[in-house]
């Protein structure tokens, strides 16, 4: 590997002959007095695949603590002729490999729900390690995870005290690497399927963080009393990591994110609070002034994604937190005043999506109703329903500023979504409660009419651009609104309230609500009928039944 290392800043030229001058010597006619093309060809450019496996053993180099001078090797050896100690850029050597492993043999739970069609992930450069059980595997990271504490205190320790500053910035950037891949590893060790299933090594691999700093607490303490000391623990590098990457911030937060999902039947407030507030402020952090300049706009904008889900999942209301990012982000994006100077108008299908996809899964959270279920439970319910009606009304309307392909998208497959969840548990509620709390129901469909009209407009945008992607999604998504009309005239009928449902034209329109010019010709030439038979039907709602 050192002679691999080696040859890395060396380039070497090849000399490659092109097609064409191939074919123009066979003929004799074409291409005589050409040149050959050179090509320059880096080793830099290969992946690591394209090297020797390393063996999954090595990664146990990383018990061995950093050298106190992090780029100068300790000349002290063990009895065996090894070092005593590692330097940084040995320990990222290490973990860069160990981080390639990890997110192969270990994958978090979101990146094991692929799609059946995709082609699965390539084993190419793993073969020594499918060799490897993935329980054996697992408990060699577990294992590990108290020397990757060690590793992650002495490089807080550099930023904390500012040596980062004479270091040079290509010596800062190795030690941010560093701090990078080692939250990585922790978080796919973490996550392992395997250490939720077997609580008692759960208990062990929690135990071997906390028994560093604290000895109240033993292996048999409760899990509960375990993860709040993790927590408070790995919350002291939150001053130390703001001097580092974005990266290093948004890993960090995963890791307190996972731990408090350890206990999602009995979440503790108290580290749900703690998080909640502190990936708000790095929310409210402007991005763009932080001395990592490295990362790309997708990445930047896969971590704000990241940090908007894990903000709101953590908000003691969940629905309210969503309603704040509404007004105060979506509604504010370019805005002198916006709280969140992250979301921009260039970015605005992350904000837009993600907040769409928070409200499909919290309308999916909404219970049932229940034949046991007292009326007080009823109207908690039916009130959820008007308020989430009410925000997703809002995002609606908002699509015809932001109306990137992007949000299409999105708006096609989470109003799907939410509208089926809506004919399946807001329904029942609505035809339980008409009578009594009509103005409340009528309120609710209102607010959806707003996002049902603006679907439809949707389907007609996705046919007129004649885009696949958007057009496949449209079928379904008409189904539904049809399911949801006659839902809606089935229950005002059931209760003696037709006159509060009627159904009118709905044109074609686009995203911005204006006719189609398509349509409007065609009526034209035709005849000047403004009741001619539609290709979509609009339903109305009525106060007075």
């Amino acid at each position: 590997m050192a002679s691999t290392s080696a040859t890395q800043n060396d380039s070497i030229r090849l000399n490659v002959t092109s097609q064409s001058q191939i074919s123009g010597e066979s003929t004799g006619k074409k291409n005589k007095g050409k040149k050959k093309n050179e090509t320059n060809f880096s080793v830099q450019s290969l992946k690591p695949n394209h090297f020797r496996e390393l063996f999954s053993g090595l990664m146990k180099v990383l018990e061995k603590p950093l050298a106190e001078d992090l780029f100068e090797a300790d000349l002290s050896v063990e009895d065996s002729g090894e070092n005593t100690t590692l330097t940084a850029g040995q320990a990222l050597f290490i973990l860069l490999d160990l981080r390639r492993k990890v997110c192969y043999k270990l994958p978090a739970r979101s990146e094991e729900k692929r799609m059946p069609f995709l082609l699965p992930v390539s084993s190419h450069g793993f073969e020594e390690l499918d060799k490897v059980s993935e329980d054996e595997f697992g408990h060699m990271v577990c294992n590990l995870i108290p020397s990757l504490c060690n590793h992650l205190e002495s490089v807080s320790g550099v930023f904390e005290e500012k040596r980062q500053e004479c270091l040079g910035p290509r010596n800062r950037r190795v030690l941010i690497q560093c701090y990078e891949n080692t939250l990585e590893v922790i978080f796919h060790g973490l996550s392992w399927r395997g250490l939720r299933s077997d609580l008692p090594l759960l208990k062990r691999v929690l135990y071997s963080i906390v028994r560093r700093f604290s000895s109240e607490l033993t292996e048999d303490s409760s899990i509960r009393n375990l993860i709040k000391e993790c927590v408070d623990y790995l919350k002291n590098f939150k001053n130390t990591i703001a001097d580092c990457s974005l990266q290093s911030r948004v890993g960090l937060m995963k890791i307190l994110f996972l731990l408090a999902s350890f206990e999602s039947n009995n979440p503790n407030e108290e580290v749900a609070s703690m998080l909640h507030s502190f990936s708000t402020s790095m929310l409210k952090v402007d991005w763009g002034l932080c001395l990592d300049q490295s990362l790309s706009a997708g990445k930047t904008n896969e971590l704000l994604t990241s940090l908007l889900k894990m903000n709101v999942q953590t908000a003691d209301d969940v629905l309210k937190c969503a309603a704040h990012f509404v007004d105060e982000g979506l509604c504010k994006l370019g805005a002198e005043d916006n709280s969140y100077p992250n979301f921009q108008k260039s970015n605005s299908h992350v904000l837009y999506c993600g907040l769409l996809e928070i409200m499909a899964d919290q309308t999916s959270k909404i219970p049932a109703l229940k034949a046991r279920d007292e009326e007080s439970v009823s109207i908690e319910i039916l009130l959820k329903w008007k308020d989430c009606m009410k925000v997703i009304g809002v995002i609606g309307r908002l699509l015809r500023e932001y109306h990137s392909r992007q949000n299409v998208l999105s708006s096609l497959k989470s109003g799907k979504v939410i509208i089926e969840n809506f004919i399946k548990n807001g329904m029942p509620i609505c035809e339980k409660l008409f009578h009594q709390y009509q103005d409340d129901i009528v309120g609710t469909l209102k607010h959806l009419q707003l996002s049902t009209r603006q679907l439809q407009h949707l389907t007609c945008h996705s046919k007129v651009t004649q885009d696949v992607v958007l057009a496949k999604h449209v079928p379904p998504l008409k189904r539904c609104l049809e399911s949801l009309l006659f839902s809606v005239k089935a229950m005002l009928t059931a209760h003696d309230c037709q006159e509060a449902f009627w159904l009118g034209n709905l044109k074609n329109r686009n995203i911005q609500g204006e006719e189609i010019l398509s349509q409007l010709t065609q009526q034209r030439s035709s005849q000047e009928d403004l009741d001619a038979t539609p290709e979509y039907e609009e339903m109305s709602y009525s106060e007075s039944c």
